[in-house]
């Protein structure tokens, strides 16, 4: 706030700030607001939605008009907080549409690495189950890719071969001899 005087008047004025920042920020919620750390993300990175259990801040300049990930649009209202839930997370950049400028990129990529919370294949009997963070009953259209090897092509498990809790948080996959990958 600035204050003028003078012999008869006496008036307070607002100071305006405009940042002119374009990025992303982005937080993982672990239930309690009040423990939440925003980390500034690198543009040339991508952006790991994690099974969309965070939230990301948009900071966008005036004059930008929707954001986007590839040909999908995520919000026609920049600069706020977005749930990642929200994305798509099909590998394509997450990028801010200027008027008269073009596009600028804020995340190299929008991808999920963490729909799966935790594996367990045991020897000799395999049990190989998929305990999901998200829950999510597996569809027609679902794959498993499984690698017994890096070096080998994977095994890949349609989604009417995977049995689940009725939930969807436990997936239980075909018997397999070895995984060394999962996608």
């Amino acid at each position: 706030m600035f204050g003028f005087e003078g012999a008869d008047y006496k008036r307070t004025v607002p100071a305006k700030v405009s940042l002119n920042l374009l990025g992303i920020a982005a937080v993982q919620t672990k239930g309690d607001d009040a423990d939440l750390e925003w980390k500034l993300l690198n543009k040339y990175r991508p952006l790991n939605r994690a099974g969309g259990t965070g939230r990301a801040r948009i900071f966008a300049p005036s004059g930008t008009s929707k954001i986007c990930e590839g040909p999908c649009l995520i919000n026609n209202r920049p600069s706020r907080v977005i749930d990642l839930h929200d994305l798509y997370a099909w590998g394509d950049q997450l990028v801010a549409h200027q008027q008269g400028t073009g596009e600028a990129v804020l995340a190299g990529s929008v991808e999920d690495h963490g729909c799966v919370g935790l594996f367990m294949g045991t020897r000799p009997k395999t049990w190989n189950t998929l305990h999901r963070r998200t829950p999510q009953v597996p569809g027609k259209d679902h794959e498993v890719w499984v690698w017994a090897s890096l070096h080998n092509l994977p095994c890949v498990i349609p989604g009417n071969k995977i049995r689940t809790d009725f939930d969807g948080f436990v997936w239980t996959l075909p018997d397999m001899e070895q995984v060394t990958a999962l996608r």
